[in-house]
């Protein structure tokens, strides 16, 4: 994958990827050439896995005042 792929993949910017891969927060990708940088699929889906979600099961909107 690309880095345009990845990062549209986690609707974050270029940057953001190639800084999460300089922090050690993200796998490194494989060089297949000189001008040639991708990242396994496989690489991608196992940090996925490794990610932590967040789910809202409700919603309490009692503290909100709405205007029309």
């Amino acid at each position: 994958m690309s880095v345009s792929q990845v990062a549209e993949r986690f609707g974050v910017s270029e940057d953001t990827i190639w800084r999460w891969k300089r922090n050690g927060t993200f796998p490194a990708p494989r060089r297949l050439g000189p001008k040639m940088t991708r990242w396994r699929l496989t690489d991608v889906l196992e940090f996925e896995a490794g990610l932590e979600a967040c789910m809202v099961m409700t919603f309490d909107t009692s503290g909100i005042t709405f205007r029309p």
